[in-house]
């Protein structure tokens, strides 16, 4: 199904701009810094068995239906309580069973107020938290002039920006390794190698004043949308394997 997800991401993607969209994302402010949404990440993970089990991602939409545009959403019937099953308008293909469409590219159920099945939404909408995207810098475009909200997370405090500078190193690090790779992977593998990027990350962030203004400018962009750019990837990597820091490049 990872397979069927990039190829999902990068149909929609190429539809959008096909379509000449240039979608702008919403910017939302994250009233939980990256040291309390990690703790929320770790919980999370745990209570559910790391993937075992479901669990309800807390997300303030404010109002936000961007998701509902969503490419496909996959249900599985054996994960759903009938009483959700008799409430969903499902199709089915190879794949499996995923929520039925309108004709805009929206979700089915998606109505003036919102969602019209929100009680018995299946788990694929439950467990979905856009933050997770901005964490790592990325983003899904929907066409149709929808795209995934941008998360600002409030980064003051030097750890803060550790947090977020470890997540997006290996989230790059992913991207730069294979293009093609989908969000869902890229978290993963961010998380994966978060404990090992902290440490590097911890360096060049507590040397973010005294370095070069080029540089100092990518870092804070880099930590401010994650961009990926390719030259700082290459300090990092220089960093790593010497244990110095882009301000020493």
């Amino acid at each position: 199904m990872g397979e069927a997800r990039r190829r999902r991401e990068r149909m929609a993607q190429q539809a959008a701009l096909a379509a000449g969209q240039a979608p702008v994302p919403v910017v939302r402010q994250s009233e939980v810094t990256p040291r309390q949404y990690l703790v929320q990440i770790a919980d999370l993970m745990v209570k559910s068995g790391y993937g075992k089990e479901h669990h309800e991602a807390q997300v303030p939409c404010g109002g936000c239906r961007e998701c509902c545009w969503f490419p496909r959403v996959d249900v599985d019937p054996n994960q759903e309580s009938p009483e959700r099953l008799a409430k969903l308008d499902l199709e089915h293909d190879a794949e499996g069973y995923f929520l039925r469409k309108r004709a805009d590219g929206a979700c089915i159920h998606l109505g003036e107020n919102g969602c019209t099945v929100y009680e018995y939404r299946p788990h694929s909408c439950r467990e979905f938290d856009c933050r997770r995207l901005t964490l790592t810098g990325t983003g899904i475009k929907f066409g149709h002039g929808h795209v995934t909200p941008v998360w600002e997370f409030p980064a003051s405090h030097p750890e803060d920006q550790a947090i977020l500078l470890a997540f997006r190193i290996g989230a790059a690090q992913a991207i730069k390794e294979d293009e093609k790779v989908d969000s869902g992977t890229i978290f993963g593998l961010a998380v994966r190698d978060f404990w090992k990027n902290l440490p590097m990350a911890r360096r060049i962030t507590a040397q973010m004043e005294t370095m070069p203004p080029a540089a100092s400018a990518r870092l804070r962009s880099f930590l401010k949308r994650g961009e990926v750019q390719e030259r700082f990837l290459e300090l990092v990597e220089l960093n790593r394997q010497r244990g110095a820091t882009p301000a020493e490049q």
